[in-house]
């Protein structure tokens, strides 16, 4: 079950998009996807289907495409850890993005459902040059075009 944003869990949904934006700002002072970025302290994994509970009133001021993609980033900064420091990234701690995929936790991000499992179908001497590059698409496609966004706001 994915994670419902009420009006009860507001205050730890604000936090996650803090370190998300937090994640975003160090990214972009970097250039892109790299080593050891700060990713905050919060569970991306439950956060990446997040819906919002509308309930019986209007729904919490969340931006919850910032949460999820913000989530998904997130996971992908931990998988290029991996790469950058094994060199491959097929280690027990990654079953669960498999699982993540199985389970439709990124059906709403279709471009990262469809990385995630081309990555994971690819040898590691295939992900050589291509996971680069197909972070760095997914870097100039979601964490520029947000502060992108915000700048012709």
């Amino acid at each position: 079950m994915s994670y419902q944003v009420t009006w009860h869990n507001t205050e730890e949904t604000h936090a996650t998009i803090r370190d998300i934006l937090f994640m975003y700002v160090e990214m972009a002072e970097s250039g892109g996807f790299f080593h050891n970025i700060d990713t905050g302290s919060f569970d991306a994994l439950r956060f990446v289907d997040a819906e919002l509970d509308v309930g019986p009133h209007h729904a919490p001021p969340v931006d919850l495409d910032l949460l999820r993609m913000g989530s998904a980033i997130n996971l992908l900064c931990r998988l290029n850890d991996c790469w950058v420091e094994h060199d491959t990234i097929e280690l027990p701690e990654n079953d669960f993005f498999r699982e993540a995929v199985r389970d439709g936790k990124f059906l709403h991000l279709p471009d990262i459902e469809v990385l995630l499992v081309e990555t994971f179908s690819r040898s590691s001497s295939e992900l050589e040059g291509w996971l680069d590059e197909q972070l760095r698409f997914i870097y100039e496609r979601h964490v520029l075009a947000y502060f992108a966004r915000l700048s012709r706001s």
